[in-house]
């Protein structure tokens, strides 16, 4: 079993609802969904050689930090699920298809992504794309998707979350330090 750890809000949760219950009587899902523990990994087929799955569901594909989680924990192969169609066939499918796809990139894993809406992908570690599924259409695609035992934590898995609060001071550093100069 999996729960999703990062719950959409007003379908999945609603803000608040455990300081003021009343609220759940005016969302539609209720109080909303159970949260889950975090970025979890699971052993798939035979644990000697089997790949270890870091499962993400719907949009907790976009956080960093929890495909680094998952990293962290040993996960061999990305597997995404998720269900597109809150926003139709425009361009949403592709925006959440790329930026999936890019926590495959950071973490240097496999990342298979399945949707019943939207689009299905294969993303091998080298970031190599497969095949993109046609959105709407029924599809099906037969890959074999090779993986690293045990790959070693990226640097980005390992320091991405520190990186745009260094980089934020060395620039807020840099325009203190240009101010401080005198006009020629």
């Amino acid at each position: 079993p999996y729960r999703k750890t990062q719950l959409l809000v007003f379908g999945e949760t609603i803000p608040f609802v455990e300081t003021f219950p009343i609220l759940a009587k005016y969302n539609p899902g209720g109080a909303g969904f159970g949260r889950g523990p975090g970025p979890t990994v699971m052993p798939f087929g035979d644990p000697e050689t089997g790949p270890k799955l870091g499962v993400q569901i719907c949009y907790e594909s976009l956080d960093p930090q929890f495909s680094s989680g998952l990293s962290k924990k040993g996960a061999d192969v990305l597997i995404n699920v998720t269900n597109d169609s809150w926003f139709g066939p425009r361009f949403e499918p592709q925006q959440h298809l790329y930026m999936t796809l890019a926590r495959g990139l950071e973490t240097r894993r496999p990342m298979i992504r399945s949707t019943n809406t939207g689009i299905s992908a294969v993303l091998l570690a080298d970031g190599t794309v497969l095949e993109e599924s046609p959105i709407g259409e029924k599809w099906a695609g037969l890959y074999n998707v090779q993986f690293r035992k045990s790959a070693p934590v990226t640097f980005y898995s390992e320091f991405g979350a520190w990186l745009s609060g260094v980089i934020f001071v060395v620039l807020l550093i840099a325009i203190l330090l240009g101010r401080r100069r005198e006009p020629i």
